[in-house]
């Protein structure tokens, strides 16, 4: 009878991860009244229009312009190419998806750009926090906030923003 329990109890405990693993995946939020909404992911703004995780380049490039170095490479990540539109304040990362050329980072190089809700390089800690709070992952020296498709990486270093980075999830 106790050598039955122990499957029984390691069968529940795996299922119950599962269930975990499947709800954490969720990127679903209620509203004030209890209806089930969708979360935007985190996007960089230009000129009024946004530039997101999963968008074509072709538009990013249509809103930031035809101003920028292009660098390519294999990709350690996916199958086949990294390409790299390298603007004045950002770097834009694009891969082949389903045919079609998607944007799977966008890196602030500087100062000039900060994120929709105003967060720059060289900004202090402690407004990374007013900002976005502490619903964050730590991944070494970076916070991690995920949000829809995107991961919002903010590099801190010396309590300061050293560096930000929207990824694909």
């Amino acid at each position: 009878m106790k050598h039955r329990k122990i499957p029984v109890l390691f069968l529940l405990v795996l299922l119950a991860m599962c269930f975990m693993a499947c709800a954490a995946e969720k990127t679903q939020k209620k509203d004030s009244v209890g209806n089930t909404t969708q979360e935007e992911p985190y996007y960089y703004e230009a000129d009024g229009k946004k530039i997101y995780i999963g968008q074509e380049i072709e538009d990013a490039v249509a809103i930031l312009g035809e101003d920028y170095e292009y660098f390519e490479a294999a990709s350690c990540a996916v199958e086949g190419l990294d390409m790299f539109y390298y603007y004045h304040n950002l770097t834009l990362t694009a891969n082949e998806i389903d045919g079609k050329k998607i944007i799977t980072d966008i890196y602030f190089k500087n100062d000039a750009v900060a994120t929709t809700e105003g967060i720059r390089i060289n900004m202090e800690y402690a407004k990374v926090m007013d900002v976005y709070g502490s619903d964050y992952e730590m991944s070494g020296t970076m916070m991690e906030y995920i949000r829809g498709n995107t991961i919002l990486r903010i590099d801190i270093r010396d309590k300061k923003v050293a560096a930000i980075e929207y990824k694909m999830k």
